[in-house]
């Protein structure tokens, strides 16, 4: 996952800006107003409301709404750090991949990180593993697993890279799994999509 350019949380609703009766997000620590949510309510609206000594500009349902909104937008940065932390935890230690009877390797190949140190994502087609080897001091990642049993075997530089491979295979092939549904909204998030 890449570093976050956004404003860094908390991001908090600071109040009714009483000139247009939007709510405001900001992030008090840095002194930055983040957001603006308007109501679906006119000037009109709003002024005849000021008039009348109301704090609600606009129907009820409208201020709910704005509400809710910039509820869901000051939670921004930390539903983000909530889906990165649920995608980890997708990764398991269960041992339940194995290899199948297709696969034959040299003796030649180092698979003392298979059993000690491989992460394990389930899904409904099937489990994926990654997994390092250490060659020559530095280690290269393989990823296996899937309904076809897929091997990538000692082709990337860490273990992010084997995940984001992993995660990709799964994005055409169970478009529906949370993890798949977590990557895209960070993507999103961070201006990848």
């Amino acid at each position: 996952m890449s570093a976050a350019k956004h404003t860094p949380g908390p991001w908090r609703i600071n109040g009714i800006l009483q000139n247009t009766g939007s709510l405001t997000i900001g992030a008090p620590e840095q002194r930055i107003v983040i957001a603006d949510v308007h109501n679906a309510a006119s000037f009109g609206d709003f002024i005849g409301a000021a008039l009348r000594g109301r704090r609600d500009f606009g129907a009820p349902d409208t201020a709910t709404t704005q509400l809710a909104n910039a509820n869901l937008i000051a939670a921004a940065p930390d539903l983000l750090a909530a889906l990165k932390e649920c995608i980890d935890l997708a990764w398991v230690e269960t041992r339940e991949v194995h290899f199948d009877t297709t696969i034959h390797f040299s003796h030649s190949h180092d698979f003392e990180g298979w059993e000690s140190r491989r992460q394990e994502i389930h899904t409904s087609i099937g489990s994926y593993a990654v997994w390092p080897a250490f060659l020559g001091g530095s280690p290269k990642w393989s990823a296996y697993g899937g309904p076809d049993g897929a091997l990538w075997f000692e082709k990337f530089d860490s273990e992010a890279a084997a995940k984001d491979c992993v995660l990709k295979e799964l994005a055409f092939m169970c478009p529906t799994h949370p993890s798949v549904i977590a990557s895209a909204a960070i993507a999103k998030a961070e201006g990848r999509s």
